[in-house]
């Protein structure tokens, strides 16, 4: 069992209802609960209502079954997380139009991007355009992404 901390997701991008009922079901299988919409079990209903999912005990900010879910089935996310045994908060965001996860340190939530990211980012051979998609896809965060919306209903 390795250190556990809060985190959240939430998504964005269109998808059918069954990937939407699909989705709802990774959501229960990580334990995720939300604040918002109707009472009681996590349902497509949830879904529809730009919520934000969270689990209170998630092992390493890690919601594996769910991340993965989401690259194969093409719908992009947002993670935050709270500091948790050796590690600060963060977010991880996953952009499934261009197939790329970035992962930036936060504080109080925010984006926070230093000397330290941009050095360690170029150092992998990043062009000057690599780093401004880097920094476009770090104000998606800071802007939040569009909700997610299911084929065939109104939002």
């Amino acid at each position: 069992m390795g250190d556990r901390t809060w985190t959240s997701i939430s998504f964005s991008g269109i998808v059918s209802p069954k990937v939407a009922q699909e989705l709802v079901e990774e959501l229960v299988g990580q334990g995720c609960q939300c604040d918002d919409g109707p009472e009681g079990d996590l349902s497509i209903e949830h879904l529809k209502l730009d919520t934000v999912f969270y689990d209170e005990e998630c092992n390493y900010a890690t919601m594996e079954g769910v991340e993965e879910f989401c690259r194969e089935n093409h719908i992009s996310y947002c993670k935050t997380w709270a500091s948790g045994g050796g590690y600060g908060e963060g977010a991880e965001l996953y952009n499934a139009v261009v197939n790329q996860t970035v992962s930036v340190p936060t504080t109080d939530g925010e984006a926070a991007i230093g000397v330290s990211e941009l050095t360690g980012f170029m150092s992998t051979g990043k062009t000057l355009e690599d780093v401004v998609n880097y920094l476009r896809h770090i104000d998606n965060f800071r802007a939040g992404y569009p909700p997610l919306v299911i084929e065939g209903e109104a939002k």
